[in-house]
């Protein structure tokens, strides 16, 4: 700009000095003008610099043109550019966005760069508020902190999995992916459900082991006297009446396996709309077989109600809560079955009147192998039940979108009920006698 100035004096100063050289005005005008003109582009091109969201881009044509069109090209390439990555940032944003694992960028000195929405529901991080700060501010765990800490290569080789402090889960799974600039990827997921099924699994093995155990070591112990011993007849038919009775109670626990196990498939068959009043009838005949005379059992008027469910399945369920009922309460009791149909669902229940259970023990009830002998006595020793039974009533209802509840008071009896939803129920048609 400095010198184009200098050129201006100069043509200036030539007429002045030198009049005969009057030529040289026409060149110095054009010369101001091109002065003036390169001047005026110049600001056009550093406002628009300034600001080019909102400003225009400047139009010329010449020389100025060619550079303004070549600029206007590199700034539509990188424009172009820009949005492409935009939307490829978009779109891996919300893939991360859909993982079911926590997901959280963090710089060199692990500080949250970004995470996903599950990593906001799990390590309840709120964003942007969050963003910058350290990542141990949100796993108050020493054993993470300690392996967050590490920057050698067991930090990215090795998963941690630690407690956590949070009310909505228990157990968390980290593994950190290291960046090609010091920065890393946390990885992490809620392993609270995987580490009560691996509980429950190794229960589930010690109750087996457990309730088989007593009656192989019966049967073993009364065989190894029988081979070792002279017995007269009486003592041996009480050896052998009591290897059989062991014998059946290792066959039904072997069978309530494999009834449990066909209910958690999930697998339901010839499905059919069974009439309630009719069925809970042949219920209450088939218990007072079983109660021989020591039971008080009555169903209640069911109206016209029918389900549609598979008829070994719900009788393999009401018969589990009435030989409940029958097995574990006093002579005298009151037994009542019956179903009534609400505006949401349908109920089927058995009450009693009997002792009741204890209100520590109604969570449990529907664990595997978990007995309350205490609370409800055992009348016949000769039906001692498996502790799978509620558990089977429990799975098989979930496989009708049924629910097992179970509500009981001392000294006033306990109430099972089988709640259905209305979708399997309707009210069969009148019959009309003759």
């Amino acid at each position: 700009m400095i010198w184009r100035l200098c050129l201006l004096l100069l043509a200036v100063l030539s007429l002045s000095v030198w009049p005969q050289f009057y030529l040289l005005l026409g060149f110095s005008a054009l010369l101001a003008v091109v002065v003036l003109w390169d001047g005026v582009q110049q600001q056009h091109l550093r406002r628009w610099a300034k600001h080019p969201k909102k400003t225009a881009f400047p139009d010329a044509s010449g020389r100025w043109g060619s550079v303004l069109a070549a600029i206007q090209k590199a700034f539509r390439q990188q424009q172009h550019d820009m949005r492409q990555l935009a939307d490829e940032l978009y779109r891996v944003k919300s893939v991360l966005s859909a993982l079911p694992e926590s997901v959280v960028f963090l710089d060199v000195e692990d500080r949250i760069v970004w995470a996903n929405q599950t990593a906001e529901k799990l390590l309840q991080i709120k964003t942007p508020t969050d963003v910058g700060t350290p990542i141990a501010w949100q796993v108050r765990d020493p054993g993470f902190i300690a392996w967050l800490g590490r920057r050698d290569a067991a930090r990215y080789k090795q998963e941690i999995s630690v407690g956590s402090n949070f009310k909505t889960l228990e157990h968390l799974r980290s593994l950190a992916v290291e960046g090609q600039t010091g920065a890393s990827v946390l990885l992490t997921r809620d392993i609270s459900e995987a580490v009560k099924l691996d509980q429950m699994r190794r229960d589930f093995v010690a109750n087996v082991s457990h309730e088989l155990r007593t009656p192989l070591t019966v049967v073993c112990a009364n065989v190894e006297t029988l081979q070792n011993l002279t017995l007269n007849k009486s003592e041996q038919d009480l050896l052998l009446a009591t290897t059989a009775r062991q014998g059946t109670v290792m066959t039904r626990i072997l069978e309530d396996l494999l009834m449990l196990s066909r209910v958690d498939s999930g697998q339901v068959q010839d499905e059919e709309w069974v009439g309630l009043s009719e069925f809970l009838t042949d219920m209450r005949l088939a218990a007072e077989a079983l109660s021989q005379g020591r039971h008080e059992l009555l169903v209640e008027d069911t109206g016209r109600i029918a389900l549609f469910v598979n008829r070994n399945d719900l009788y393999m369920m009401v018969n589990n809560l009435v030989n409940n009922a029958v097995h574990y309460t006093e002579a005298g009791t009151r037994i009542v079955m019956g179903a009534v149909r609400h505006k949401d669902a349908c109920i089927v229940y058995v009450n009693d009147n009997g002792a009741g259970i204890a209100p520590e023990h109604l969570p449990r009830l529907t664990e595997r192998f978990y007995r309350v002998d205490k609370a409800r006595t055992r009348l016949r020793q000769d039906a001692a039940g498996t502790g799978l039974g509620l558990a089977i009533v429990k799975n098989s209802a979930q496989r009708y979108q049924a629910s097992l509840e179970i509500k009981s008071t001392l000294g006033k009896g306990a109430e099972f009920r089988l709640v259905f939803p209305l979708e399997r129920v309707k009210t069969l048609p009148a019959v009309i006698k003759p």
